[in-house]
């Protein structure tokens, strides 16, 4: 619960330098919703590989510089599956969720593109991961699962996307892929990609 505190105290003070900047500097201020999937994402717990898990999350963007966006955003994962346990012939259902608090720097490609814009970045994270099965704990005998397992931890990704923005309208559409490294041990890596849609603050 300790760690679990820190993080989130880490990232409050995080978010907060990130949406009070200098007045003088902030050129937008945004806030929107995504969706979209995950792929090959290993569960910690089973170490066994979760495909098409869906992903829902919203963000908060500040705009800072007229090339580079900053953004925080909450996204949230759930997905079950079956696991087969050998020692017990039994296959049990297991419910995984991540909820993630991830800080982002993105730099706007200074290409000659009026609706489409393609950015790049990277930042850091903290993800809550939970991985339960419905079974007692005194069944399992491999001592290597645990029945409720969460943890908290840190992570880094690297992202790309493309923004659509068409002038005199408030909002932006985009579509972005990101690559995320878990520190667990071992590490969980994953891929997403989403979209979602950006309305700009006057």
């Amino acid at each position: 619960m300790r760690r679990k505190t820190i993080c989130l105290m880490l990232f409050s003070i995080l978010f907060l330098g990130m949406a009070v900047p200098r007045a003088s500097g902030i050129t937008g201020l945004g806030f929107g919703l995504r969706g979209g999937v995950i792929s090959s994402l290993d569960d910690p717990n089973t170490e066994l590989s979760i495909d098409n898990l869906p992903l829902i999350g919203a963000h908060l963007k500040v705009g800072t510089l007229p090339i580079i966006d900053f953004e925080a955003d909450v996204s949230y994962s759930k997905k079950s599956y079956d696991y087969e346990i050998a020692v017990l012939d039994t296959t049990v259902e297991i419910d995984y969720h991540d909820l993630s608090l991830n800080a982002s720097a993105k730099y706007n490609l200074p290409l000659p593109l009026v609706v489409v814009k393609p950015y790049i970045g990277g930042g850091i994270g903290v993800h809550l991961l939970g991985s339960k099965l419905d079974i007692a704990k005194e069944l399992i005998t491999s001592g290597e699962l645990e029945p409720d397992f969460s943890t908290t931890k840190s992570s880094f990704h690297l992202l790309a996307g493309l923004k659509f923005h068409i002038p005199m309208i408030p909002f932006d559409i985009f579509a972005e892929g990101r690559y995320t490294v878990i520190q667990t041990d071992p590490k969980t890596k994953y891929n997403s990609i989403y979209a979602g849609l950006t309305l700009n603050l006057p």
